[in-house]
């Protein structure tokens, strides 16, 4: 039974009608006509008055037992898994709101549903009032987390959400004294999972799990150095993109065979990033020979085959990487990435261009 017949059930069973419910609950009628029909689902805020007007737990609410939320949560974690990969994220916020408000005790529900609601700020089609009263529900959610969590993995995770929401200044809630002081909760970085598993795993049997972790981090780390190089504030675009050439030549002294798997989507960021700057500066050489670059990249990401497929320098060769199970922060592949950016006014010194038009034309 679902929570919206449990809720209706209930009501009769307490001789209430649906107005005084609502009233009880201090919400509209409709809502509580919406909870019945299954059109909407009560916010986690209103399960605890809810079944306090019934007399029952909220187990009893929600109709469950402990196998039940095991087995939901499981089925709950593979949606995720589908919703992320393909960058639905209104669909991944409507997933774990459910979930939170079936479970609202489950620390792993609320922390998927406190992720969801932050990642909404990336969403421009959202009302910027919407997405500023999501974050402030990740914000709470996080924070309840910190206190509460036994579960380490949690706590931090919670911990990372909190100091990105508190330190961004298009938003409300930025705050860098509190930022600061949950910064000051996490570990340094060399007491991170990551790192200690290459040396948690020392005996013969386990000898390549550990170099295939190890090789994993020296490609998470080398992401995050090029990311930072290439996210600062640079001021002109000249500085843009000499920051840009030193990380596509980093990436190519790292992976020097071109065989880059999942990194292929950096290059083309990168490359179209140069191609948007060499256009502004209204440089066609450089500009086309970087749009090149980009739709090879984003081609070779999109093409990737699915299931574990291992880099090949022998510095990485115990890592791999599985397009599968990547995921993205919008609707949007490699390929659309790059049309939007010839959108741009900038480009339009090479409306006429026949290369141009062929680049244009490839990406149709």
């Amino acid at each position: 039974m679902t929570i919206n017949e449990k809720i209706k059930e209930l009501r009769k069973k307490a001789n209430l009608t649906q107005e005084a419910l609502a009233a009880a609950l201090n919400i509209a009628y409709q809502s509580v006509s919406k909870w019945e029909s299954g059109t909407a689902s009560p916010d986690i805020s209103h399960l605890v008055p809810l079944a306090n007007i019934f007399g029952v737990t909220l187990d009893e609410l929600f109709d469950r037992g402990k196998d039940t939320e095991e087995r939901d949560l499981t089925e709950y974690l593979a949606r995720e898994q589908q919703l992320s990969h393909n960058g639905l994220i209104e669909e991944r916020l409507s997933l774990w709101q459910e979930a939170a408000a079936k479970y609202p005790n489950n620390h792993t529900c609320l922390r998927y549903y406190a992720n969801a609601l932050w990642k909404v700020r990336y969403l421009d089609s959202i009302p910027f009032e919407t997405r500023t009263e999501y974050l402030g529900k990740s914000i709470a959610i996080n924070e309840r987390l910190v206190k509460e969590a036994e579960e380490l993995s949690v706590r931090f995770g919670a911990l990372q959400i909190l100091i990105f929401s508190l330190s961004d200044p298009k938003f409300p809630f930025a705050d860098e004294k509190k930022a600061v002081e949950y910064a000051n909760m996490a570990p340094s970085f060399h007491c991170t999972r990551d790192l200690f598993f290459e040396r948690a795993y020392f005996t013969e049997e386990n000898k390549e799990k550990s170099r295939g972790i190890c090789h994993q981090n020296i490609l998470s780390m080398f992401d995050y150095a090029t990311h930072r190089i290439r996210t600062q504030s640079w001021a002109t675009p000249e500085e843009r993109i000499a920051a840009y050439e030193t990380v596509v030549k980093l990436w190519n002294t790292m992976i020097p065979d071109g065989n880059f798997l999942f990194y292929h989507c950096r290059l083309a960021e990168t490359h179209t990033s140069l191609a948007n700057n060499y256009a502004m500066l209204g440089d066609r050489e450089d500009a086309l020979q970087n749009l090149t670059a980009a739709l090879h990249h984003a081609a070779a990401y999109e093409n990737q085959t699915p299931g574990e497929v291992h880099y090949t320098v022998p510095w990485l060769s115990s890592a791999y990487a599985d397009c599968a199970r990547s995921t993205k922060s919008a609707p949007i592949t490699q390929i659309g990435q790059l049309q939007n950016a010839l959108s741009n006014t900038w480009y339009d010194f090479l409306r006429e261009d026949a290369e141009f038009i062929a680049i244009c034309d490839t990406l149709k």
